[in-house]
């Protein structure tokens, strides 16, 4: 038997994949692509706020990036 079920908030998952174990099956679980696109526009923008406002810092090439760490610690 197949069972599909769409649309459904990210907070139910969990409650999905614990039946899902409980009835000794399989669960696969899709995002449309849309909510994907969406998901990395929030990350890109939160990287950028963060990187302006000095969080994060950005490296011209690896040895540099290498050099802050060791100094670091």
């Amino acid at each position: 038997m197949t069972l599909i079920i769409e649309n459904v908030k990210d907070e139910f998952v969990p409650a999905f994949r614990d039946l899902a174990k409980s009835a000794k099956s399989k669960i696969k679980t899709k995002r449309s692509d849309k909510e994907i696109a969406e998901e990395w526009r929030r990350e890109s923008e939160e990287l950028m706020r963060d990187y302006k406002a000095g969080k994060i810092k950005g490296y011209d090439d690896i040895d540099e990036m290498f050099e802050a760490i060791r100094n670091e610690v």
